[in-house]
Parts: C-alpha cells; sequence; structure tokens
C-alpha cells in the first residue's frame, strides 16, 4: 500500500511442500504430467522441523501443500502434529485418493484444521476426464470415513472442504455437488476456476459461467484481470520445495525464482535477504515483466 518494499516482519503463513510427485495426471498440473524439472523426492522432517521451530512464534497457518499429493509423504501426521503443538492452524489439500479408514482416523487424530478435497464432478464419467487414473468412489468413502471418525473421536476438526474446480466437461453437476457434499459428510463446498498452461486446453475447457473463468479466450492466455503492481503474499507468506529452497509464491511452481535454501541459510536470512528486496522491488515497479506473475489471479 505504501510502495515500500522493505520489510520488518517474518511471514505470518508459509506453504511446505511435502512431496512433489502425484498418483493421478491432470492434464493441467505440471506434477502430474511430470513437467517439473525439479528432482522428485519428499521433504525431509529434519529441514520441516527447522522451518517450524524458527518461525513458531510467528505463524499463524502452515499449508502442507505446494505439488504433489501430500498423502504420499510417509511422515505427512507426523508433521501436522509437530505444528500442531505450537499452536499453529495446519491445512492440506488432497485428490482424496488415500483417505482410507486406517488414514481417515490418523488424519482426525493428528489435529488437522482444514482439508481440501478435490472432487471435480458426481460421476465417475465427469470426475476422472481431469482426475486422470481417480476413483470418485474413493474420495467420497474417504469423506464418510472422514465424518464417521470425527464423530466417532468427538473432534470437529477437520473442517472438511469440498473443492470443485468447474470446467465444460463438469458444471452442470454444480448443484448436485452442493447436496451430495453434504451427503457425504463436507462442511462446505468451494467452486473455483481452473488455471491453465496450455491455451488449447482453456478453448475446449473453460465453462460457460464466466465468473468461473480467468482469461480473456482467444489462442492466447490472457487474464480477464489486470495485473497490478502489487501483491500481499510477498509480505506475508512464502512457499517452501521439498528440496529446501524458498521462492516467492504458489505460482512458481517449478522453482524459477529460487531466493535461498533452508539448507545453507536461516528463513530469516533467506526473507530480509538483498535478493528478496529486489524481488519484492520488481513486484511493485513492473509486475507484469514476472513470467509467473502473467498467470495469477491475485
Amino acid at each position: 500500500m505504501t510502495g515500500n518494499y522493505h520489510i520488518s516482519g517474518l511471514p505470518a503463513s508459509v506453504s511446505l511442500e511435502p512431496v512433489n510427485f502425484c498418483n493421478l495426471h491432470c492434464p493441467e498440473c505440471p506434477a502430474g504430467k511430470k513437467e517439473l524439472t525439479r528432482e522428485t523426492g519428499e521433504l525431509s522432517l529434519e529441514t520441516y522441523t527447522k522451518v517450524v521451530d524458527q518461525l513458531h512464534t510467528n505463524l499463524i497457518s502452515i499449508l502442507l501443500y505446494f505439488q504433489g499429493e501430500p498423502y504420499l509423504h510417509k511422515n505427512l501426521f507426523e508433521m501436522i502434529r509437530y505444528a500442531r503443538k505450537y499452536k499453529i492452524y495446519v491445512l492440506t489439500s488432497t485428490n482424496g485418493q488415500f483417505l482410507t479408514s486406517v488414514n481417515a482416523r490418523k488424519t482426525v487424530e493428528s489435529g488437522l484444521n482444514k482439508l481440501i478435497i478435490s472432487v471435480d464432478g458426481t460421476t465417475q464419467e465427469t470426475y476422472e476426464q481431469y482426475r486422470i487414473n481417480g476413483k470418485l468412489s474413493k474420495v467420497t468413502e474417504g469423506i464418510r470415513q472422514l465424518a464417521y471418525w470425527k464423530k466417532k473421536l468427538g473432534k470437529r476438526t477437520p473442517v472438511l472442504e469440498g473443492q470443485f474446480l468447474v470446467f465444460s466437461h463438469n458444471e452442470h453437476q454444480r448443484q448436485e455437488f452442493r447436496k451430495l457434499g453434504k451427503e457425504w459428510g463436507l462442511n462446505r463446498v468451494v467452486f473455483k476456476s481452473a488455471q491453465f498452461y496450455e491455451p488449447q486446453n482453456m478453448q475446449h475447457m473453460s465453462p460457460s459461467a464466466s465468473k468461473y473463468i480467468r482469461y480473456k479466450g482467444g489462442k492466447e492466455l490472457q487474464l480477464r484481470r489486470k495485473i497490478r503492481n502489487r501483491c500481499f503474499r510477498m509480505w506475508h507468506s512464502g512457499v517452501m520445495t521439498r528440496e529446501g529452497s524458498w521462492v516467492p509464491c504458489c505460482f512458481d511452481k517449478d522453482a524459477k525464482y529460487v531466493l535461498g535454501n533452508m539448507d545453507t541459510s536461516s528463513l530469516q536470512e533467506i526473507w530480509f535477504s538483498k535478493e528478496y528486496e529486489t524481488f519484492r522491488k520488481s513486484v511493485l515497479s513492473d509486475r507484469n515483466s514476472i513470467s509467473m506473475c502473467a498467470n495469477c489471479t491475485e
């Protein structure tokens, strides 16, 4: 708001990437399409606890998600519990393919505050058009198991949020999803516009409802909203990849704008570094020139 690119406080919210690989092959996901140039793997517990220990007095929330499927990390529940001991609000996002009864119970017992579950259709035929190799029946049963264990253990969390990316092939199922979501045990449902990287996919997958379209249309990916020289995320949050690299935000999916690494620096050194300051300055002066910002709706 002031145009001052200097910063005095540490981030209040961070996204920490448990893994950068996935079991599904969604057509607009770099991890699902195996297009990330970063080496695949999982975040080490040592690096994770190092970040939480350094930031816990400032952190309000941790999103255990960036690229990949978090439930593929063998220590996901331990990571959740570690942050919760500091009373940090923890949320994660999943495609729901691993929500067995055992994992549902562990999720509830871990203290997770919120779980976002991707459900992009109410029939298998519709669902699998985007969630390629996914089974809708696994997702819906997983939601029921989570609701069951919350009730069984007398817990109000995690809040179960069903996320529905709106495409041309599923937009007719929005109302049905609202109804079924409540029956399955979801606490709330959210409809979101999709982010595209391939113009041809945008052209044939975009819905008719304009409120769920980010782009102007045509042969290029041009946002409907004007890109302004500002971004709240640069001042209040950041993202750490599973390798320990610190990047400005979740739109830098392949870590093209690395500002430091937790293996060689403290987060305080990275956050207040000359490199970070220069990047914030560029956001305030010419954000449109930053490639990842060209596809951002913030």
